[in-house]
């Protein structure tokens, strides 16, 4: 029997809010909770999205994506994973860890308290188990959390954050991390490869970055054509802190990642990085929020989007700069390249700047290939063919430059060339 969708309204109201806090409860019961904060945390996520409630089409921060087909993948894994909340099926009540005791979640609470995004707020109180990752300095970076396989970018250690469901990180003052994000999906407890049937990845992360750390952060997004992927991260930044943020993606049947970054000290500098190749019938989202708080503050923001066969993508970013948040220096450029007729990239800059002494400036472009740098090419020798692919291949990698060479960057280029391959097959 089909299961009629409800609207995110209904859905709300006639099922969340009926069994959401039994809900909480039996994660909070029988889910690894290490540390009694995450309880707490827990609830008041659960309390804040009884509040706001799921997106709609009305929803200012969804209208480039689909809302109500989101809730409509949030639904399907509900319904199969609310059929039994005992312990058992969700696993056994684990001893607490006395050595995390004295860890300081405030960051974390503040985080939530005044968290907009209600699918986060909704992977947050209601996934398997909270897991926390925090690095203290920069030997012990890598070897606290999980190994990753491979040679890495240079020669630097690195660290694979499995946050397939709720994870905070923290990572200390004057730290460095270098931290790959492979979200997942416990909601639904299964992911591409496991569950053909349900397919939903639903995952967050917090993360506070100490006073003058050091952090690479790289998200390579699930993807697939029944794949639902709907993704939160939200960094608070502290003072004199540098980070770097590589976001990519090859799309999904309804895929849409929330970033969003605080900047809460001076002296922070920021770079976003964003690519995206989306073919055939799929979607990517990126929603993105950069909020300088204080003054003296760096913030760069590139993207590129090529976009292909039927399928959509788009990013709706915004700078917020806030009163008293003098000499901050802000960028975003966001460009598009469109390689069917039938593709669709929409771009949505914006800036909402509170005071006057600030230098900040926004760009978008959506269209074809350059035919001065083809007809230059050609006029070298290299057929049309080659000159296309060329030309693409230089567009998508272009925010990769500053990510050094090797298993790491090989392994993004080489799935986003096989989605530039598929484009052109279709063709």
């Amino acid at each position: 029997m089909t299961t009629d969708i409800l609207s995110p309204t209904q859905f709300m109201r006639e099922t969340y809010q009926a069994v959401l806090p039994a809900w909480v409860e039996a994660r909070i019961a029988s889910a690894a909770n290490i540390h009694d904060g995450f309880e707490a945390l827990r609830k008041l996520a659960a309390e804040r999205l009884s509040v706001l409630g799921l997106p709609n089409s009305h929803t200012e921060s969804w209208t480039l994506a689909r809302a109500n087909d989101a809730v409509a993948a949030l639904q399907t894994a509900f319904e199969k994973q609310n059929s039994d909340l005992s312990a058992k099926s969700l696993g056994k009540q684990p001893s607490k860890n006395a050595a995390l005791a004295t860890i300081d979640l405030e960051p974390f609470f503040a985080s939530l308290k005044t968290e907009e995004d209600t699918l986060g707020l909704l992977s947050f109180a209601t996934a398997p188990e909270v897991i926390f990752h925090q690095v203290k300095s920069q030997v012990e970076t890598a070897k606290e959390i999980l190994p990753v396989t491979g040679a890495l970018p240079g020669d630097k250690e690195a660290t694979t954050l499995a946050y397939h469901q709720a994870a905070l990180l923290k990572v200390e003052a004057h730290a460095e991390a270098f931290i790959v994000l492979k979200p997942g999906s416990e909601l639904s407890g299964s992911g591409p490869g496991q569950n053909t049937e349900l397919n939903l990845s639903h995952s967050v992360l917090y993360a506070s970055i100490g006073a003058g750390a050091q952090v690479t952060l790289v998200l390579n997004d699930l993807s697939g054509d029944s794949l639902s992927a709907l993704n939160r991260v939200q960094l608070n930044i502290e003072a004199d802190a540098k980070v770097q943020v590589y976001l990519v993606s090859t799309g999904a049947k309804l895929s849409r990642l929330s970033f969003c970054a605080d900047l809460l000290g001076s002296g922070i500098e920021l770079k976003v990085n964003g690519l995206a190749v989306v073919t055939g019938q799929r979607q990517a989202h990126r929603h993105i929020m950069i909020r300088h708080r204080k003054p003296d503050s760096v913030s760069q923001q590139m993207f590129r989007t090529a976009v292909g066969g039927e399928a959509r993508a788009s990013v709706d970013g915004t700078i917020e700069v806030a009163v008293g948040a003098k000499r901050t220096l802000a960028s975003q450029l966001l460009k598009s390249l469109l390689l069917s007729k039938s593709a669709r990239s929409d771009s949505k800059p914006r800036l909402l700047i509170h005071n006057d002494d600030v230098k900040c400036n926004h760009g978008a472009t959506v269209g074809k290939l350059d035919e001065k740098q083809r007809f230059y090419l050609l006029s070298r020798g290299l057929n049309e063919a080659q000159a296309l692919e060329l030309l693409t291949k230089a567009f998508v990698a272009a925010p990769l430059e500053d990510l050094a060479q090797g298993a790491l960057r090989n392994q993004i280029e080489n799935s986003l060339f096989q989605s530039l391959a598929l484009a052109e097959a279709a063709k």
